[in-house]
This record gives structure tokens, C-alpha cells and sequence, in this order.
């Protein structure tokens, strides 16, 4: 299953979770903003999202982990963009 979230805290959390970042983009957000927007797949991933958002509090190492897969998955993709460009 997949699931798209642009919130950092989430994105550690998910990873923790053993859950696989499959993407990458930038797009416009709903304040005419550009955000980053991440998506995931994994199995029971909406349960690990509900309990996610049911938690009371996010823990800073969840952004820690979140930032270094970001920078994993954007040096990748631009690893792939150098080889096919």
C-alpha cells in the first residue's frame, strides 16, 4: 500500500516503521507554497499513520532519521539523473 505525506516528523516515524520511501517531488502546496512531498509504501502502513497522529508528541529523532533518508533518496535520484542524462 502506498501513502504520501509531506511531514517530516511522519516521515521518520514511517521510517522507523520499516516503511520504504518510493519517491521524491516537490510540488505546490495548499498556501501556494512549494513543499516536499514524500511517498511511501509498505504493509500496514494506514495503521502506523493513524497511530502516528494519534500520538501526543513527535520525538526529534524521528526528524533526524527522516532528514537522512531524504538526503539518501535525493542523492540517488540525482545519481540516476548524471547516468541517464
Amino acid at each position: 500500500m502506498k501513502l504520501v505525506t509531506s511531514n517530516l516528523a511522519e516521515v521518520g516515524r514511517l521510517i522507523s516503521d520499516h516503511h520504504k520511501i518510493i519517491d521524491i517531488t516537490v510540488s505546490l502546496g495548499n498556501m501556494g507554497a512549494e513543499e516536499v512531498v514524500f511517498t511511501f509504501e509498505g504493509e500496514n502502513i494506514d495503521l502506523d499513520r493513524n497511530c502516528f497522529l494519534a500520538s501526543r508528541g513527535t520525538s526529534l529523532k524521528h526528524v533526524l532519521k527522516g532528514l537522512e533518508a531524504v538526503q539518501t533518496l535525493i542523492w540517488q535520484k540525482e545519481e540516476k539523473e548524471v547516468c541517464n542524462g
